[in-house]
């Protein structure tokens, strides 16, 4: 507790004891004190009244020495009972006592609760605990009074510690024991009676001869007192002396004579006092509100914290009062000690009545409410006065670690504000007894809408650092509220009135007035104006749309305050939500706490002091005072937001999302207003919260272990921030979710206002319009193109035309700035988040939805300039030696490339098929268009939808979404766009093999994808023209000049032609002869290929130190392929090998069954040997099932028409002998395959066998390589075993 004066001992063993000018009350006093900071002793005296050594009554057998450390609280609490009976004692005395007794006895708050159990100490403990409760709200009373002569500030802070303990049952704040605290003679100059003098000199006198005893036992620093010191004569007479001054003490006093029985928990002693006798909830609140008034009783923090602490109590004592008033006597014990503090204020005695009865506090609760947040208000400007800088975040769990070294003024930030006057809501609704449960659920609903009104006043000062744990609770509820409006049904406005006057949106928020106050408290039919707020603010008729309306009122009179005021309430709203997720989001300034991993952050707290942990648990940790000092502000150094911000950021984003919801029929005009209210300057200010997403949440994201998954690395509530950001951004794009189908009208405003809107956009990048948008605005795009019809004039497609031609300028330029794409190194042990990705899936997906959005011609126009340009750039790469190896090393770079390659062809099916594909895309990207969390990738896992997609429409394939779709509309295209994309493709493909190893084929299959486009485009549009590799079949060449990469695109060519042609059944357009010339100049270009590519690339030599390409090994097993199918076409297919398997149900033989009657089965051995044969069919079939789907997905032989097709037949025109010379030019082709490779594989095993085991292993080299000569021969001999015949039969 900031400013809590502790006790201080002023010497050890009651040294106070031995002045003999000393007063036997401050001895008494010193006496106590001493046995307060000893925690040790504390104990003690709690286990003393548990072992019920400390009693009313002597007892009759086995005298035992009573303790006197527990009598001293005994003699310490009927003193202070009788002070409560004198109007001229000091007040101070009367809490320092009160004080002390409630150190001692909540120590240690289990011991207490069973000590309570025993009968002859539960007595003492309630008049003790109880007597100290009453006295320090006598105290706090006569403070609100006015006699602030007679009530300190170091009296009222004793007070309301005192009573935090009894209420709480725990002890308070950080409980130290070096801070000064003395009494002052005077005020310990008081007159004890004849009983309580005896009591007071034989309870020191025997506290100095139990000192003097240890120090003889123990020489040097008595450590602790004896539980049970040993009987004596003399002890045993002074005993009977105790008990019979106890006899004369409780004489005096009819307090002595009352009993307490178990039926009320001691958890409910001080709680029930405080509610239901002495009205004590109402005099805390009032005893708060004099506290803001006061600025030179105390400091602004000590004020703070104590009208903090006394809302705590409140709260936590109508919690546990009881829904009834206390019963076992205690109601008895409450009067007799009341009574006392009702003599010496005649005020007190006109407010209570006999009958316990609770007071209805709804209005002082108001008056609270206002009276914390200002205070607050004050405290968060001295800790704006004592930084350099405004921008600051409080109560977000980094305290601790901006904490410094040098001497610095403290400043309390109440962390535990928000949580306590929402309890405080909560309670007063209790205060007033009702069985309607409805009813008092509105009495909680006006008080916290007040609450969050006033919370969020403090949050449009910019000049005030954010108080991170009250703008969560205020905006969480302001949420909540914006939700329940959605179903709330309102009532409709008057026509000539607008939303602003009829929710006085435009009047200042009243302040309370407690004159306007009823002070019939205890009347059942007490009207309650909420200290006058309910004459301007419908308070008593709460509503969803009233709830609004106060916070928009509140935030607009701060604005207007601080000079920040927006045109409307309704844009002031957005406008602070907006920066109160601005703010949190800033985290170069400060030190995050959360961020374990940061480097600061340990180092910090290696060098930081430890702090000496608080006493207790739970409220009395979380209670500190923040040191603040000027933050040093971070240039361009982003920390991880912590746990604390991130929930301040999801509760005010969907808070956000819900003013952005546009409905067609709104259930509320206030909360419909909001969006219509809004203009380009808010679009704009929530615009530039998502790069700073990207970087505190995305950017600042450590590698993780490879065995972890990595959805694991952001938590749950970043996940959920996540979640809330894109929300808003799609309900700012769009206005509502994609359920709703699409808007009859542009949501973001005209097209001039969405063009202005996406220039925002553009301007976040430093050249241009960035291909690695942040996810947010990729969010807000993709939502707001897919929202509105599509327009049918250009001036409306201005937007999207703006879109698509920064799309082709920014690819143009990274194109031709291909080398400055950093290569990301990653490590084998761990996983990655991918960021700074160009031209990613979700980028793709908004350059292909603009692009939609556009009208034909410039959907061709902008279509010929990418592709064009993309056609340039990639010549330019591929003729530069230094750009080409670049590329093929840098898997960022070639995979950009291929990306470009994909989108082309995305664009090109767009540009041909037209509006019906137009129509899927819209629908599969508008019910698709959550941004996931960003992917993490590997050197393992690195096939994501953000680097590797095939297609915009579906990533992992380049096929159309439906098949269904109709052909392709060519008029317009041109010729002259589709050679450059052909070019482009076949320049890319050729670069896609040296690029291979690095992007694991991502270039060379996106390439290869989408030359299948550009071929069905060809077929159709240029395949007539002259001069086109088209028109000629075969297209293979067997050279070697030029790129080997066009001969894969000839075999292509070569293959697709003939199977499309061959495999129609009437349309076959060569003749028998040319079909027949055609097939066997395939064979012999392929074997003519075949022979002039090993010879030149694979030599066979021993030194086994060429390097053969990869596109040599891939060209290789092309041809081979080739062959195969050469030979496959000179047959038609019949019925292939599946097709004449057996039937499992047709060759299924008979049963026999045996002797038995068909009704009486009873197996036979036939019957075991039959169901074998089941078992065998059924096993058979399952395999060719498998067998028959491994061949369709790999395309291999039993599928094949002339591979155990036993109706396979010639194609006409085809006689024996041609086929039977294809058979062996084929074989030739194939055998000249099968022999390099198989030698390559023995050279190359016995090279290594020969690096691994060296030379001693060379007999066994040189009959590797014998063996290879003699298998060489067999290969080569076996042209000379094929017979002619054999191959025609």
């Amino acid at each position: 507790m900031a400013g809590t004066k502790r006790l201080r001992s002023a010497s050890k063993g009651t040294a106070a004891a031995s002045d003999p000018d000393s007063s036997l009350m401050l001895q008494l006093f010193e006496h106590l004190k001493e046995i307060a900071l000893s925690s040790e002793r504390s104990i003690a005296v709690l286990q003393g009244f548990c072992d019920g050594k400390c009693s009313l009554e002597p007892p009759k057998r086995n005298v035992q020495v009573p303790s006197m450390d527990c009598n001293s609280i005994l003699i310490a609490t009927h003193i202070l009972k009788r002070l409560l009976h004198s109007s001229s004692t000091s007040f101070s005395l009367i809490a320092t006592l009160g004080n002390l007794i409630s150190k001692v006895l909540v120590s240690d708050g289990q011991k207490l609760e069973k000590a309570s159990h025993v009968s002859s100490s539960r007595p003492i403990l309630a008049y003790a605990l109880l007597t100290a409760t009453i006295a320090s709200l006598h105290c706090l009373e006569q403070y609100e009074a006015g006699k602030k002569a007679n009530v300190s500030a170091s009296a009222v802070e004793a007070c309301i510690s005192t009573l935090h303990r009894l209420v709480f049952l725990k002890p308070h704040g950080e409980e130290a024991e070096d801070t000064d605290w003395n009494l002052d003679k005077r005020d310990a100059a008081t007159e004890l009676s004849s009983a309580e003098e005896k009591c007071v000199s034989l309870l020191l006198q025997q506290s100095t001869e139990e000192g003097k005893e240890e120090k003889k036992a123990s020489p040097g620093k008595r450590k602790t007192r004896r539980k049970n010191p040993p009987s004596s004569s003399g002890q045993q007479s002074d005993t009977e002396g105790w008990f019979k001054a106890l006899e004369e003490l409780k004489a005096s006093d009819s307090l002595y004579s009352q009993r307490l029985d178990a039926r009320v928990a001691i958890k409910r002693w001080a709680s029930a006092a405080l509610v239901w006798e002495c009205q004590g909830q109402l005099l805390l609140l009032q005893a708060s509100h004099k506290l803001t008034k006061q600025t030179q009783f105390a400091s602004c923090s000590s004020r703070s914290e104590w009208m903090n602490d006394l809302v705590q109590i409140v709260s936590e004592s109508g919690l546990h009062c009881g829904v009834r008033p206390p019963t076992g006597h205690m109601d008895n014990l409450l009067k007799i000690i009341h009574t006392s503090t009702a003599k010496s204020s005649s005020k007190s005695t006109s407010k209570r009545k006999s009958k316990p009865h609770r007071v209805d506090i709804r209005d002082w609760t108001a008056v609270a409410i206002y009276d914390l947040l200002d205070i607050h208000r004050e405290c968060l400007k001295n800790i704006t006065s004592a930084s350099s800088t405004s921008s600051m975040v409080v109560n977000d769990g980094t305290a601790a670690s901006v904490a410094s070294e040098q001497e610095e003024s403290t400043v309390y930030t109440a962390p535990e504000l928000s949580s306590n006057l929402v309890n405080l809501c909560s309670a007063a609704s209790t205060s007033v007894s009702t069985t309607d449960q409805g009813i008092r659920a509105s009495w909680v609903k006006s008080l916290v809408d007040l609450f969050t009104a006033c919370a969020l006043r403090l949050a449009v000062d910019p000049e005030l650092p954010l108080d991170c744990s009250l703008s969560d609770a205020a905006v969480s509820q302001l949420a909540n509220v914006l939700e329940n409006a959605i179903d709330a049904e309102t009532s409709h406005l008057d026509e000539e009135m607008t939303v602003e006057e009829a929710h006085d949106l435009l009047q200042a928020l009243p302040e309370p007035n407690i004159k306007k106050i009823d002070t019939n408290y205890k009347s059942p039919g007490r009207s309650c104006t909420y200290a006058g707020l309910n004459e301007s603010i419908p308070l008593d008729k709460p509503s969803e749309d009233a709830s609004v309306a106060i916070v928009m009122r509140a935030i607009w009179t701060a604005a207007a305050d601080s000079g920040n005021q927006e045109a409307t309430p309704s844009g002031q709203l957005v406008a602070t939500l907006a920066s109160i997720v601005e703010r949190v989001y800033d985290t170069r300034e400060g030190t995050d706490g959360d961020d374990k991993d940061s480097v600061e952050f340990v180092e910090e707290k290696a060098n930081k002091p430890k702090k000496r942990s608080a006493r207790g648990s739970g409220r009395a940790s979380k209670r500190r005072k923040t040191k603040q000092q000027p933050a040093k502000p971070m240039d361009g150094v982003w920390r991880r937001i912590s746990s604390s911000r991130v929930e301040v950021a999801t509760e005010a984003l969907k808070a956000l999302k819900l003013c952005l919801l546009n409905q067609s029929i709104p259930t509320s005009q206030l909360r419909q207003s909001i969006r219509k209210n809004l203009g380009l300057q808010h679009y704009t200010k929530l615009l530039e919260l998502g790069p700073v997403l990207d970087r505190i949440l995305v950017r600042t994201q450590e590698p993780v272990k490879m065995d972890i998954d990595g959805t694991f690395a952001f938590s749950k509530a970043e996940q959920e921030l996540w979640a809330a950001h894109m929300e808003m951004c799609q309900y700012l794009g769009r206005g509502r979710s994609y359920d709703s189908g699409f808007m009859m009208h542009p949501i973001l405003g005209a097209h001039s206002q969405r063009k202005s809107l996406y220039q925002a956009i553009a301007k976040d990048g430093s050249i241009g319009w960035s291909l690695s948008l942040p996810a947010a605005h990729q969010t807000l795009l993709i939502a707001n193109l897919t929202s509105e019809r599509k327009a049918t004039t250009r001036p409306l497609t201005v937007p999207e035309l703006y879109i698509t031609k920064e799309y082709v300028k920014s690819i143009h330029r990274t194109m031709q700035t291909v080398q400055t794409l950093t290569k990301r190194e990653l490590d084998d042990d761990h996983i990655y988040v991918e960021t700074d990705l160009q031209l990613s899936y979700n980028d793709a997906r908004v350059f292909l939805l603009a692009f939609c959005r556009l009208l034909k011609d410039d959907q061709l126009a902008i279509f010929r300039d990418l592709v064009t340009q993309t056609q340039k750039d990639i010549k330019s790469i591929l003729s530069n030696s230094t750009l080409r190896s670049l590329l093929s090393g840098n898997n960022e770079a070639s995979g950009f490339v291929a990306r470009v390659l994909v989108v082309c062809g995305c664009l090109l099916d767009v540009v041909t098929i037209g509006s019906r594909l137009e129509k899927l895309v819209f629908a599969n990207n508008g019910g698709q268009a959550k941004v996931s969390f960003p992917s993490f990738v590997s050197t393992m896992e690195w096939y994501t939808s953000d680097r590797c997609f095939m297609s915009i429409f579906d990533w992992e394939s380049p096929m159309l979404p439906d098949s269904s779709l109709p052909q392709r509309a060519l008029s317009g295209l041109g010729s002259s766009a589709v050679d450059a994309m052909q070019m482009a493709l076949e320049d890319a493909f050729e670069l896609g093999f040296e690029s291979a190893r690095q992007d694991k084929c991502h270039l060379l299959f996106a390439s290869w994808n989408m030359m299948d486009k550009v071929n069905s485009i060809t077929d159709y549009v240029v395949q007539r023209q002259e001069g086109l590799r088209s028109t000629t079949f075969p297209a293979l060449q067997a050279s070697l000049e030029g790129s080997l990469a066009s001969r894969y695109l000839e075999i292509r060519e070569d293959m697709t032609k003939l199977h499309s042609e061959s495999n129609s059944d009437d349309s076959f357009r060569f003749n028998a002869n040319r079909l027949k010339t055609s097939l066997r100049t395939m064979l012999t270009r392929a074997n003519a290929l075949v022979e002039m590519i090993l010879a030149n690339h694979v030599p066979e030599d021993e030194t086994m130190s060429q390097s053969t390409p990869l596109i040599v090994f891939g060209l290789l097993e092309a041809l081979s392929t080739y062959i195969s199918a050469a030979i496959a076409r000179h047959t038609k297919p019949g019925n292939d090998y599946f097709s004449v398997s057996p039937d499992k149900a047709g060759t299924r033989s008979s049963r026999s069954r045996g002797d038995s009657s068909e009704s009486e089965h009873v197996a036979s051995d036939a019957d075991s040997i039959d169901s074998d044969g089941d078992r065998d069919i059924d096993a058979r079939s399952e395999a060719l099932d498998q067998l028959r789907r491994c061949c369709y997905t790999f395309g291999a032989a039993p599928i094949h028409p002339d591979w155990l097709d036993v109706s396979c037949s010639l194609r006409n025109g085809i006689r024996p002998e041609d086929a039977t010379g294809a058979a062996l030019d084929a074989l030739r082709g194939l055998t000249r395959l099968a022999l390099t490779a198989y030698l390559q594989y023995r050279k190359h095993s016995s090279s290594a066998m020969k690096e691994h085991f060296g030379a001693t292993d060379a007999d066994h080299d040189d009959d590797a390589d014998h063996d290879d000569d003699e298998d060489h021969d067999d290969l080569v001999d076996h042209d000379d075993l094929v017979d002619h015949d054999d191959l025609v039969d």
